[in-house]
């Protein structure tokens, strides 16, 4: 039986230590850029789910009432912003509704703004009664389509 009644200790050299510390930074700079490629996913189906969403209330809309409106209370949506936009479910994005006349027919576009932190960095979709589909990265111009 041992004598010793001290607990005992595990020690880490100290050459073991930065190396578990070199393997954590390597492993992090390896997983940040996969981290911020799901980020963006994420929020480019936000916009377009919150897009979708105002559409199909649209469409409701118009084969009720024979015009389009952009007045989000309407839809059933709340407003945020002012009366013609609504905030996205994770709150990146402002949905803004306008209506205008086309060829004396009603016509809506959507637009996201990007909303709270980081939202200089975020890409702004539209989406029109047409159903054309538009995007518009970071300082740039608005191209076609949205990107994946």
């Amino acid at each position: 039986m041992s004598n010793n009644t001290q607990p005992d200790n595990i020690s880490i050299s100290p050459k073991a230590c930065w190396l578990l510390i070199l393997s954590a930074l390597v492993f992090s700079f390896l997983l940040y850029p996969l981290y911020q490629n799901n980020v963006e996913r994420q929020t480019h189906k936000e916009a377009v789910k919150a897009l979708k969403k105002a559409a199909v209330l649209q469409a409701l809309y118009f084969e009720k009432n024979g015009v389009y409106t952009d007045k989000v209370k309407e839809l059933g949506l709340p407003a945020s912003g002012g009366a013609s936009s609504f905030m996205s479910v994770n709150w990146q994005y402002r949905v803004n509704m306008r209506v205008t006349d086309k060829n004396g027919q009603s016509h809506y576009v959507l637009t996201t703004i990007p909303y709270g932190s980081g939202a200089d960095k975020r890409t702004i979709y539209k989406l029109d009664s047409d159903g054309g589909k538009f995007h518009q990265l970071p300082g740039k111009a608005s191209v076609p389509g949205w990107e994946v």
